[in-house]
């Protein structure tokens, strides 16, 4: 095995063997220096700092264990390979001496030309391996450092063995004295874990994810910590303004206005940047990466949708809302709906059907109608098992239209239904996956607004159907309405 440009120090007083192993070193592709001397040793390993070093145990000036500490010492060559070489045989004493000096391997001579090109070919496999390690290991700890959470190794019975700066802020100890610390024996889990550490006098708030990692017959464990304190701070205080503003109109609408403008542009950025990092997953190399990315996609996709229905509801709330009727082609509104949410239902092979004839129009505000049946698919799709089928259809009926979403999912019990248009019991779940049910109320807002009511007709396992019925005579504001274009 030649390596170019791996550069090897040939150390050794006996001119005739120096020249030789050098002309042998040579012809394997190595780059050789020659020293004859220790001090000359000692210099160019200053001046050059070999990949490797060939140390005559006995040069004539200085004692080559000795030469061996003094390079050691010095930074410039503390990477160099260093291997002791001799033509009388090595005490163990020798060896142990050398071994704890820094000696890498000894050669004892004599031996064939071919055994030694052979063993400095091996030296050279274990230098590039070691090397490698090293760089891996530089790098990895570069990863860590500049990671924005705190991350822990540990060994099998939870013993720190490397912990980053976050950690340490986290945990309010000085770098390095964690080491040799216990965190406790690890478990690991594909689920996130929220613990508590005291930090001063307050109280950090962390999510902790714990994966294993094969090294030999041990395993080896990364804990990483996510500081999630002030985001919890933040839903704590949503939840608080969300609290206050349904018992107070006043609050009501100051607090959703203030709530929809602070989170518009974070939320924002974070589906533009989830998207992105779901296209550039091959770039990326990280096995559970698409899997959190995922996870945080669909996150941002639900507040969002939360965050379109805040708007509306602050500005139906606050009188500025401002309607604007007009021929709304009811069919062609609806296929655009579903067009937003079809890959949401290809997830669970859902089927979604728009049985309103093409021809059908309605003299109405095309906001209030988006917004309306982007809420009950969006609920119809939820509460729909895999497999299922949601129908949307319409229904003339003299100076009315009734317009409806039906779904053959969970369906739900007459008390679940009676609070699910009551604003005072928004935080009692209709259902494991609701939310806050605001996306309901909002719909009812938007139908009475409009001159026209809503009704919800479900029963336990037998699906949902959610109708609500507009005029087709002039409303205030409106112009006259008819069933069909």
């Amino acid at each position: 095995m030649t390596v170019p440009g791996f550069t090897i120090l040939l150390a050794d007083d006996d001119i005739q063997r120096n020249n030789l192993l050098s002309e042998l070193l040579g012809t394997s592709g190595y780059h050789v220096l020659q020293a004859f001397s220790g001090e000359e040793t000692i210099r160019v390993t200053r001046e050059k700092a070999p990949d490797m070093l060939l140390l005559d145990v006995r040069l004539p000036d200085v004692n080559g264990f000795e030469v061996l500490r003094l390079i050691k010492q010095e930074n410039h060559c503390k990477n160099c390979f260093i291997i002791m070489i001799s033509s009388m045989l090595i005490t163990s004493a020798d060896q142990s001496a050398g071994f704890e000096a820094g000696a890498d391997g000894y050669l004892v001579f004599p031996m064939s030309n071919r055994e030694f090109k052979a063993r400095i070919a091996a030296y050279v496999r274990h230098k590039k391996t070691f090397d490698d390690l090293q760089r891996n290991e530089l790098l990895l700890k570069a990863v860590f450092e500049n990671s924005e959470d705190g991350i822990i190794m540990l060994d099998p019975e939870g013993k720190i063995t490397f912990a980053n700066k976050v950690a340490h802020r986290m945990f309010s100890i000085s770098p390095g004295k964690m080491d040799d610390l216990f965190f406790g024996k690890p478990i690991t889990s594909d689920e996130k874990t929220e613990i508590e550490i005291p930090h001063g006098s307050d109280v950090l708030t962390v999510e902790l994810k714990v994966i294993s990692l094969d090294h030999g017959q041990e395993g080896i464990f990364v804990a990483y910590l996510h500081d999630i304190t002030e985001s919890r701070i933040k839903e704590a205080k949503m939840s608080e303004q969300l609290d206050r503003m349904l018992c107070s109109e006043r609050q009501q609408d100051k607090l959703f206005s203030l709530i929809a403008h602070d989170l518009r542009s974070p939320f924002n950025i974070l589906i533009g940047l989830s998207d992105f990092l779901l296209k550039e997953m091959e770039h990326i190399n990280r096995g559970e990466m698409l899997k959190y990315l995922s996870s945080i996609n669909k996150s941002a996709q639900k507040v969002f949708a939360l965050l379109l229905n805040l708007l509306d509801w602050s500005r139906l709330k606050s009188g500025n809302w401002r309607s604007e009727y007009k021929q709304v082609a009811i069919a062609e509104l609806v296929n655009n709906v579903f067009a937003v949410y079809m890959e949401m239902a290809d997830a669970k092979n859902i089927v979604m059907e728009n049985k309103i004839d093409p021809g059908t129009s309605l003299s109405a505000d095309y906001n209030i109608l988006h917004s309306v049946f982007r809420n009950l698919l969006t609920n119809a799709i939820k509460y729909t098992a895999p497999g299922g089928h949601i129908t949307v259809n319409s229904i003339p009926t003299g100076p009315e239209m009734t317009l409806s979403v039906t779904d053959d999912g969970a369906g739900m019990t007459a008390e679940k239904k009676e609070m699910l248009f009551d604003k005072e019991r928004l935080d009692e779940k209709s259902h494991p996956e609701s939310g806050t049910g605001l996306g309901l109320l909002l719909c009812k807002e938007l139908i009475e607004s409009a001159g026209g009511h809503i009704d919800l007709i479900s029963a336990l396992g037998k699906g949902t159907t959610v109708s609500f019925t507009l005029p087709v005579y002039p409303v205030p504001g409106g112009k006259k309405t008819s069933g069909t274009a």
